[in-house]
């Protein structure tokens, strides 16, 4: 489901009863139960329909599996799967926000960091702007609570995904179809098609059927340019 973006659930701290309830079902049945102020809701853009580092992009429909995907998996740090004292939280809740008509000093803001801005302009003229907002549960006296209060975890990054389709936004159908000549522009495909077809290597790849969820970490720098804590700076642009 697709929402509308509402800048009051944007807010850093205590969760409300709606998210303290989704909390709750997440916990086991405790002798004494767990209050609102034992916890911290961290709301983050986990990741949005324009282009990541890789030149590749999400479609919308795999962004909305995610938003129901998403609830219930870990936050971790550095996608460290294998040692479980790497999970620091978890995800009570995800939407899928559509940010209608963005300001000129919000698209300034959203492609600071984009590996290709045009292209970025383009994606946004024809669908719109979308980003997946998660809210990070985190006990409220746990270290990593003061982490983030204090800015020293910021960008957050995607794990364990598994895609069914890579779509040509050419072509607008699958690479694997005979009726697309192109190429994804991934790492070395230079060096494995000749120099005639070199005109041939699509501007970016669409991202499709986004089946699984397993993760979201807090990472150094993460391939979604726009993947981050909703910051102050970021709140007054929406």
């Amino acid at each position: 489901m697709i929402i509308t973006l509402d800048k009051s659930k944007l807010t850093c701290g205590t969760p409300n009863s709606e998210l303290f309830n989704l909390i709750q079902g997440r916990l086991p049945n405790l002798e004494q139960p767990v209050t609102p102020e034992d916890f911290i809701i961290v709301p983050v853009i986990a990741s949005t329909n324009l282009l990541h580092g890789t030149l590749a992009k999400w479609d919308i429909a795999s962004l909305e599996v995610m938003a129901a995907s998403f609830p219930g998996c870990d936050l971790l740090l550095d996608h460290e799967w294998g040692e479980v004292e790497e999970s620091v939280g978890f995800i009570a809740d995800a939407e899928l926000w559509e940010v209608p008509n963005p300001s000129p000093q919000l698209l300034e803001y959203l492609l600071a960091d984009s590996p290709n801005p045009d292209i970025d302009r383009q994606i946004i003229q024809k669908e719109g702007y979308y980003q997946l907002v998660a809210y990070f549960a985190i006990e409220s006296n746990y270290e990593e609570a003061a982490e983030v209060r204090y800015g020293r975890r910021y960008d957050v990054s995607i794990g364990g995904m598994s895609i069914a389709d890579f779509i040509c936004p050419i072509c607008e159908c699958s690479f694997m179809e005979d009726r697309c000549p192109h190429y994804m522009p991934i790492d070395n495909i230079r060096q494995m098609i000749t120099r005639d077809e070199m005109n041939l290597i699509a501007p970016y790849y669409i991202r499709g059927q986004f089946t699984d969820a397993v993760e979201i970490s807090f990472v150094v720098e993460g391939n979604c340019p726009q993947a981050s804590i909703i910051s102050n700076d970021m709140l007054n642009l929406l």
